[in-house]
């Protein structure tokens, strides 16, 4: 699966916000092929606070001018998203504990 990365504000360290597509290996946007009515488009912002010297992370995801259907696929997907996310995290945590 490829995705095409748009980024919109980097504002190291607290806030990284980007959107997010569907694509070929030459970048084209294409439909999600396992989900028909997911949203083309979709911004993720991701914002990092040092609470008690620990950095807390806020993740929110958004469609971008969903049609009915896909706010409607992306609503009732909503409970899923975590382990998307979650598992990217994991992955993460791991790759870091190498270095």
């Amino acid at each position: 699966m490829w995705l095409l990365t748009k980024y919109e504000e980097v504002n190291s360290p607290e806030t990284l916000v980007f959107r997010q597509y569907n694509s070929s290996e030459a970048g084209d946007i294409l439909p999600n092929p396992q989900m028909p009515n997911w949203p083309k488009e979709l911004r993720t912002t991701i914002k990092l606070e040092e609470v008690d010297g620990k950095t807390k992370l806020q993740l929110i995801w958004q469609p971008i001018n969903p049609t009915k259907e896909e706010a409607e696929a992306f609503e009732a997907s909503r409970s899923q998203h975590g382990k998307g996310w979650g598992g990217g995290f994991e992955q993460l945590t791991t790759y870091l504990g190498t270095l």
